[in-house]
Order: C-alpha cells, then structure tokens, then sequence
C-alpha cells in the first residue's frame, strides 16, 4: 500500500482542491484534515483498481497508477512538500514510478496466463 502526505503550507486549499479532481469520493473536509493532521491523504495500492469515481471506474490498474503518479506530480509542481511512503518506508517519485511499472508488468503477465487459459479451454470444448 502506497501512502500520500502533504505538508501543511498557505497553498493547502489548491493541494485540496487538486486532490478532490483525484478523488472525488472524499471530501474536501476530508483531505484537509489529513493534510492539516499529517495523516495519508490518498493511499493506494498498485496492485487493485479503484472505483473513486465513474471517471476512473473503468480504467485498468495501471492507468490508476499513472493517475496516481500524475496527481503526486502535480502537487510538486504547485510547490507542495509530499511524502510517499510504501510500508510505511518513504520512497521517492522515481521509486514510485519504478513500482507503478513493475506492478504494471505484473499485471500483464497474469492477464497473459488468463488469456491462454481461456483459449486452451476453449480448444477443448466439443462442439
């Protein structure tokens, strides 16, 4: 599970506002107190998909993650002070990214042995 912190400044309200745009399930009230109580603002594990909105509701795990990737960027490029932590060790945003592509590989392979176990069962369906 990949944790989120911001650090409280004067520009709280657009990390805030940002955030919501992220995920619209939680409240403004919501994520202004985990920033202001230096709690996880998002967490999310790379290996799941998420139903935050109907926006991303169809999206595959790793498009979430880049989303997910996406808004911890954008925080940093507003001047925010974020921390990511996985396991509660803190990780960089380069670890981040490295873990979004290794669980996106993951992904695929499984998707892959799905696949091939459907077409084999589907080769010994007697028609």
């Amino acid at each position: 599970m990949v944790e989120l912190y911001i650090k409280s400044d004067d520009n709280i309200l657009k990390y805030v506002v940002t955030v919501q745009k992220y995920n619209q399930e939680k409240s403004i009230g919501d994520i202004r107190n985990a920033i202001l109580n230096g709690t996880p603002v998002i967490t999310r594990d790379l290996n799941e998909s998420d139903t935050y909105s109907s926006l991303t509701k169809h999206l595959e795990p790793h498009d979430l993650n880049l989303l997910f990737l996406d808004l911890v960027n954008q925080l940093i490029d507003m001047g925010a002070e974020v921390t990511i932590k996985e396991d509660d060790a803190p990780i960089t945003v380069d670890e981040l990214s490295q873990r979004i592509a290794f669980a996106k590989e993951i992904y695929d392979q499984v998707q892959d042995e799905i696949d091939l176990e459907i077409a084999e069962e589907d080769e010994n369906i007697v028609v």
